[in-house]
């Protein structure tokens, strides 16, 4: 339970004696926190995860000593087992309160990472020649489902990390961008995060979303990272000021603006040295030769996405701050310096697609 919530709850009984609220108002307020009694500190969260962390390494090095000496049938019925045993120990402990629900959301984490090794160890038992980043993707799939399913932030965190690691794995081992990749992490890990009202899972999924949109991007042009990576972080901090103004999850634009300025501040200043901002910014000398039609639509869609996104987002932080509204419904009111990121990411785009740098 909160601090602060539990000092509310001792003080409620106090002040209902003194004639300060009657019990119907009491007990309204106590409604108002139906699971604040159900919360452990984060000290038991912290070490029952890490002790199901280490049991299960434990025993999967166990069973990697034994390994060669364990038929193959043998090698599956363990994991099948231990899979079915861990998720469903899990799917039991979950519903019910107090300990049990944390001790379930750590024994389900356990096995989902077991379902990542599964993955590699019966690949190996059988010898299955396939693509490899496909079992991150199989893997951080399974994550996403559970965490949806729980739903829980911790397997949202781990699916966050896989699918992180086959998007950007496809492009530095194989040279292959997985355009999807950025936006199944949004989709998936970023909309779990505003169901839960997470700020950590949100913070991990847009890094997981830039980090991968960014290894795509190098795989179509590295000329074109610096105008990515500052037209994100733009969009970041546009997106923070509407995010701020929705009900359910207001604190979640705090995780935007905060990523988006620290995004925004790398790149101006790799643009302060004159020399490499010159080489950044300019895209013609790796326009693609029109040998193929997707490569150019591939250029050019990574050059200009993510800037007219942010446009179209500052554009409706501007209309929120039109004539006639009160100083309260306007987005950065008073702060000026919010609205030089749009103007400064117009100069660098303008910069780079004429060649002018």
């Amino acid at each position: 339970m909160k601090r602060r919530v539990k000092w509310l709850f001792s003080q409620l009984d106090d002040w209902v004696q003194r004639g300060l609220l009657d019990a119907g108002q009491a007990a309204r307020i106590r409604q108002l926190y139906p699971d604040s009694g159900l919360a452990l500190p984060w000290s038991t969260v912290l070490f029952t995860g890490l002790g199901a962390v280490v049991a299960g390494l434990g025993v999967i090095l166990l069973l990697a000593y034994n390994w060669q000496a364990i038929p193959r049938l043998g090698k599956l019925g363990l994991i099948l087992a231990a899979l079915a045993g861990l998720h469903a120990t899990s799917l039991w402990l979950w519903p019910q309160t107090g300990w049990r629900r944390q001790v379930g959301e750590a024994v389900g984490l356990l096995g989902t990472m077991f379902f990542g090794a599964g993955i590699w160890l019966v690949a190996q038992a059988y010898h299955i020649e396939e693509h490899f980043p496909n079992g991150f993707l199989v893997w951080g799939l399974g994550a996403l489902a559970m965490g949806w399913t729980m739903p829980s932030v911790a397997q949202g965190l781990l699916a966050a990390v896989a699918l992180a690691i086959w998007g950007c794995t496809e492009a530095v081992q194989f040279d292959t961008a997985v355009h999807l990749a950025p936006l199944l992490i949004l989709a998936g890990v970023a909309g779990l995060a505003y169901w839960l009202r997470s700020l950590l899972l949100l913070a991990a999924g847009l890094v997981a979303v830039s980090v991968t949109l960014l290894f795509n991007t190098g795989v179509v042009s590295w000329r074109l990272l610096c105008s990515v990576a500052m037209n994100t972080a733009v969009l970041f901090v546009g997106v923070s000021a509407l995010a701020a103004r929705w009900d359910r999850f207001p604190r979640g634009g705090l995780v935007w603006r905060g990523l988006g300025w620290v995004g925004f501040l790398l790149v101006l200043y790799l643009l302060s040295f004159p020399a490499l901002a010159a080489y950044l910014l300019q895209w013609h000398p790796t326009w693609p030769e029109p040998e193929t039609l997707i490569q150019p639509l591939l250029f050019r869609a990574y050059a200009w996405t993510p800037f007219a996104l942010a446009l179209a987002a500052w554009a409706l932080v501007a209309w929120q701050c039109r004539p006639g509204t009160t100083p309260d419904q306007r987005p950065f009111a008073g702060r000026f310096e919010h609205w030089l990121l749009p103007l400064t990411a117009l100069g660098a785009q303008v910069t780079a697609a004429t060649g002018a740098a």
